[in-house]
């Protein structure tokens, strides 16, 4: 409402980015960063397959509901079922969104991911 810019929303997903941009430049080709459920992954695990995520049920968190495959990508969740309400309607600052429990977002890198999961949240459902 008053214009400013608070990027507290996605300070998370550009750490992991810089994160994962020292450990590149240090050589290292296969790895994968995760920091409260936004992941950065790059190459193999140590099996040599591509690195599996598994996206929690919001409702019951020890079940799985689906099983992605980033392969280099970046991958973001927002969400109120872990840390509550704390993503509001931008156009009503009172008004936490509460049409949606869960969005998980997977972009070119973790930093895209958690814009465009805390925006999509914030957008609410309709």
């Amino acid at each position: 409402p008053d214009g400013s810019i608070d990027p507290s929303g996605i300070v998370k997903g550009w750490a992991i980015r810089n994160a994962a941009a020292i450990i590149q430049r240090s050589g290292i080709r296969d790895f994968f960063i995760e920091a409260g459920g936004d992941i950065q992954s790059c190459g193999k695990n140590a099996s040599g397959h591509d690195w599996s995520v598994g996206i929690r049920n919001p409702f019951n968190p020890d079940e799985i509901v689906k099983i992605v495959y980033p392969r280099g990508r970046g991958l973001a969740t927002s969400g109120s079922y872990v840390r509550g309400q704390h993503i509001y309607n931008p156009h009503a600052i009172d008004s936490p969104i509460q049409d949606i429990v869960s969005l998980t977002v997977i972009g070119a890198d973790v930093l895209e991911a958690d814009r465009f999961a805390t925006a999509a949240f914030a957008m609410g459902r309709d």
